[in-house]
Formats: structure tokens, sequence, C-alpha cells
């Protein structure tokens, strides 16, 4: 099981040699194979590769793997020795950024993404705050007054008060 990501790393150097662009399945399939030994590190560098040097949006699959890396980093190993606060951190911020991209919480999500976090309750937790904060973004506004123009700016005397609302999201 330990030999699967070098595998997996093979096929993707060879599909390099042979310029061949590896598509968003087959990063998945690599960051899949380091989840499943908990190697968060790896996990987080491939789809890191898949969002910048080729330009892909994750999708449920890459956030399994995220999600399946925390919860499978037993010893520790990947989450730079922190234990179980550091998986639980990362996972939280997977998920913050799985929502804020629109990606659905599929039931196999839920289950893995439970178990990164340390239980129902921390998902629950977690999205409460998500949605608080999203709502108290929405109802945040600027009002601003366009720029006053009248005969002493060379202009015609100004129109009656007019207020831009923008929404900060």
């Amino acid at each position: 099981r330990q030999r699967q990501p070098l595998r997996a790393e093979g096929v993707l150097a060879l599909m390099r040699e042979a310029r061949v662009r590896p598509t968003l399945v087959t990063l998945n399939a690599l960051a899949s194979a380091h989840a499943s030994v908990g190697d968060m590190d790896a996990t987080e560098r491939i789809l890191g590769q898949a969002t910048t040097a080729f330009r892909f949006s994750l999708d449920h699959y890459s956030f399994a793997a995220l999600f399946q890396a925390c919860a499978n980093d037993e010893d520790g190993a990947g989450a730079g020795r922190g234990g179980r606060r550091e998986r639980q951190q990362r996972a939280r911020r997977y998920v913050l950024q799985m929502w804020s991209s629109g990606v659905a919480m599929t039931e196999r999500l839920a289950i893995t993404c439970r178990r990164a976090l340390g239980g129902t309750h921390a998902l629950r937790q977690l999205r409460a705050e998500y949605d608080a904060s999203r709502a108290k973004a929405s109802a945040a506004v600027t009002v601003r007054s366009p720029p006053a123009s009248g005969p002493e700016n060379g202009g015609e005397a100004p129109a009656p008060s007019r207020l831009s609302i923008f929404m900060a999201i």
C-alpha cells in the first residue's frame, strides 16, 4: 500500500516525458493515492499543482482526497508533527475552501469530512460559523455618494442626491 503513491508518481513522470498534459482526473487519482496512506503534504502538493500549474478547479474528488489525507494521517507525519489538532485545522481550511468554491457536500464527502474534523458536531459547528460569516459579509454595505458637480466645478447644478450601495461579498 505504501508503494501505491510512488507508482502513481511514476505514471505522472511518464506523462511528462511524453508531453501529455495530466487531467484533473489524473491528478485526483494521484492525490488519492497519497491520501490513502495519510500523506497530507503530498496530497496538498499535487492538488496545488492542479490549481496553479494546470489551472483546474478542485472538484468533490479533490476535496475527498484532502479530507481522506487528514483522516488517515494517524501519526501526524504530514501535519508537521502537529498531530490531531493540525489535521483538524487543515480539514477546517479545506471545508471552508470547498464551500467557498461552490462544491456541494455529498454524503461521501460528509462522512470523510466528519472523520477528518473529529465528528458530526465539529462539522455542524463549522457550518454554522461559515453561514454566520457569510450572512455578516452580505449585510455589510458601504454607502458612497457620487462626486459633486456644480457650477463651481464647471458642471451643471447637482442632480438630486443618489446613493450607490455596494454589497461586500
